[in-house]
């Protein structure tokens, strides 16, 4: 008897617990549903907000220019032929010149005889073409100076390997030190002019740097020839096996480095 009752008693307990849990679990997933939904009202409220944003922004840009219009029109001085005054604004103008043509299209349907809106459909259609034929124009123009530009650059690599057959071109375009020296006359001007000027240059230096060093040394053996041999700090010695490293056409002997850099 006591064991039934205490079943029995437990029972309820078991069931309460089990509905417990299903509550919690509708009201999880009524929790989650709730955020989803929230997320896609704010998702939306967002979307408005940036479309309202991009209209108004048109219509801020659209009143901007129709203000330079409507000035420029008026201090042009500009006469409207109807009204006999100049024109107060770029509407004025343009629907003068809306009306214009409705004139002109009024008396060609006289005198062909054909309806107007014929006639405007034409029109329309005519200045449609020209739009796309000038764009056609201006696009091939474009097409024309790229290729002819890329053919110049061809034209002018093959000229360089001509005049310096030993030197990689694609190299010497990545150089930092020549692209410095050229600026924004690389691929404006001949990429052999710029290699010979900038060959000049170097050279130049290196002509000045072997007068200071035959100078120095001079001063050193009170204008004898000895005294030869110079001897470089680590540093100076791995900067001037750089320098060789990168402008093998140019090498320094640790003398005229040393002169060039005192």
């Amino acid at each position: 008897m006591e064991l039934e009752n205490r079943l029995d008693g437990d029972q309820p307990d078991v069931v309460d617990q089990a509905s417990n849990e299903t509550h919690e679990e509708n009201g999880g997933q009524a929790g989650v549903v709730d955020q989803q939904e929230q997320k896609q009202a704010q998702s939306r409220a967002d979307n408005a907000a940036l479309k309202a944003a991009r209209i108004q922004g048109s219509r801020e840009a659209e009143a901007r220019l129709r203000r330079q219009f409507d000035r420029e029109i008026a201090e042009s001085g500009a006469v409207n032929p109807t009204t006999g005054k100049p024109f107060q604004s770029f509407q004025e103008f343009r629907e003068y010149g809306r009306k214009y043509q409705e004139e002109l299209l009024e008396e060609q349907a006289e005198k062909t005889g054909r309806p107007v809106a014929e006639l405007r459909e034409e029109a329309e259609n005519r200045a449609y073409l020209s739009k796309k034929r000038r764009e056609e124009e201006g696009q091939k123009s474009q097409n024309a100076k790229r290729l002819a530009q890329q053919q110049r650059l061809v034209e002018d690599a093959m000229e360089f390997q001509k005049r310096h057959p030993g030197v990689d071109i694609t190299q010497l375009e990545q150089d930092p030190k020549f692209k410095r020296f050229c600026g924004k006359r690389l691929y404006q001007e001949p990429i052999s002019d710029l290699y010979d000027d900038y060959l000049e240059l170097v050279s130049d230096a290196q002509q000045t740097a072997r007068a200071r060093a035959d100078s120095k040394q001079q001063r050193g053996t009170g204008g004898g020839t000895g005294g030869e041999t110079v001897t470089l700090s680590p540093a100076q010695q791995a900067a001037l096996e750089e320098w060789n490293r990168e402008n093998p056409r140019m090498k320094m002997t640790a003398k005229e480095f040393a002169a060039y850099g005192s």
